[in-house]
């Protein structure tokens, strides 16, 4: 029995809300906003059984004895037993599994007032926010009376250009980024270039706007995979699951008259000093708390034979927030806020077990009877008796990436209450790693 899965989910989106050019005047608020949700929910599941069947009832004629072959799209199959000089030989049942699951996201939010002249009586806000999830959930099992094989391949990746399927394996065997290229899942709130007079507050925000302080914030994967094989008897079984997790994002806020890389660039010129006149607070705050979950299950089990198990996971979280006030010529009337946060978690939970225990006392005793009447060995010494023996190895490899800017630069400012600047980056990883082996060899 063969079964294989192959499931691709692809999202790519873009939100921009944008104010350019223009000179006007609100009597009341005004507002840009850009929001964006990009959300992959997959469940993948795959089941694979190749059972021999209980022997037929003996009929006068020679005839060999059926055995039947169930799979999980119960298509049956019937194979028969060849006699050769030295006895009957049986067919062995074989179950081969294969699951591959990619999920990719790629977002972007911007909200933007650029090379403007705006005067509003009420509040000005320009706020954006990119809550971009992936939620996946990957099982494979496989059970044979001959041996069974079953491989689980699972990238899942927010703010990562898409890559092909190797490029993918050889980038999470090896725990690097060598053939991966980041395009961060962005949420970006920018005053570019532009002057104001607002008689209220003012808000540049970029992510953390859910009035739930439990709500989501930036990007985050939510993973559960799992690979189990099971051989019956005395058989070969072999469970495999290569598995990555990567998630880049970017959290910006911005107010300044030259786009963030062109003032980076010493002795940048040609540019103008902005004129901002607030009569309430000013907040520009940027905010991201990126998240990985991962739990990882991997079991083989023999009846008796060979039990060979392995895991390689790979968990990437990167996280960027920019929180900038630059070249401005601030009034305020009330307090003024430059604040950049940034909250990376990281939770990992590989499981990998592999158990081959020696053959049931009683099998024994019929095998040893057969095979004195046959001229057979010994138990655990016959000619042709496998040893037990399991192995497992397991592969972990877990990074958090993580910055955090609060600045204010080449300016003037007048705060008639206080003045804040301030970044936190907290970053934090649980990682739960177990493997077990479990064998009744000699």
């Amino acid at each position: 029995a063969v079964g294989g899965l192959v499931v691709r989910n692809d999202i790519r989106s873009q939100v921009i809300a944008e104010v350019d050019n223009v000179d006007g005047a609100a009597v009341e608020d005004f507002t840009v906003l850009a929001l964006e949700s990009a959300t992959i929910e997959a469940t993948l599941t795959g089941e694979t059984k190749s059972l021999a069947a209980a022997d037929a009832a003996a009929t006068d004629a020679p005839a060999t004895d059926p055995a039947t072959t169930d799979t999980s799209s119960t298509t049956d199959t019937t194979a028969t037993d060849s006699t050769a000089a030295g006895g009957p030989v049986t067919a062995s049942p074989l179950a081969l599994n294969g699951l591959i699951a990619t999920n990719l996201v790629l977002s972007e939010a911007s909200a933007k007032i650029s090379h403007s002249d705006l005067t509003v009586d009420g509040n000005l806000s320009i706020q954006a926010d990119n809550i971009s999830t992936i939620t996946a959930e990957n099982s494979a099992s496989l059970e044979s009376d001959g041996s069974a094989v079953g491989v689980t391949l699972a990238f899942n990746t927010i703010g990562w250009k898409p890559q092909n399927l190797f490029a993918n394996a050889i980038d999470t065997l090896l725990g690097t980024d060598a053939l991966g290229a980041e395009q961060p899942a962005v949420v970006s709130a920018m005053v570019l270039d532009t002057v104001f007079t607002v008689g209220g507050d003012v808000a540049v925000t970029a992510g953390g706007l859910d009035e739930d302080s439990e709500g989501p914030v930036g990007a985050s994967i939510t993973a559960t995979i799992s690979n189990e094989t099971t051989a019956n008897a005395a058989n070969a079984s072999a469970s495999f699951v290569l598995a990555s997790h990567k998630v880049s994002s970017q959290s910006q806020a911005w107010v300044g008259p030259l786009l963030p890389n062109a003032a980076a660039i010493d002795g940048a010129t040609g540019s103008r000093i902005m004129d901002l006149v607030v009569g309430g607070n000013m907040d520009v705050v940027a905010t991201d708390a990126g998240s990985i979950a991962a739990e990882v299950t991997m079991a083989a089990t023999s009846g008796g034979g060979t039990a060979v198990g392995g895991v390689v996971v790979m968990n990437d979280l990167r996280g960027d927030v920019l929180s900038t006030v630059d070249r401005v010529n601030l009034i305020a009337a009330g307090d003024v806020t430059i604040a950049a946060s940034e909250a990376s978690s990281l939770t990992s939970t590989l499981s990998g077990t592999t158990e081959s225990p020696a053959a049931d006392p009683a099998a024994e005793a019929g095998a040893d009877a057969t095979g004195g009447a046959t001229g057979g060995g010994a138990s655990g010494g016959g000619v042709g008796e496998p040893t037990p023996m399991a192995v497992n190895a397991l592969i972990a490899n877990n990074v958090v990436l993580g910055s955090s800017r609060a600045i204010l630069t080449k300016s003037q400012v007048q705060a008639e209450g206080g003045l804040t600047v301030q970044a936190e980056n907290v970053a934090d990883i649980t990682a739960e790693n177990t493997a077990t082996m479990s064998s009744g060899g000699k």
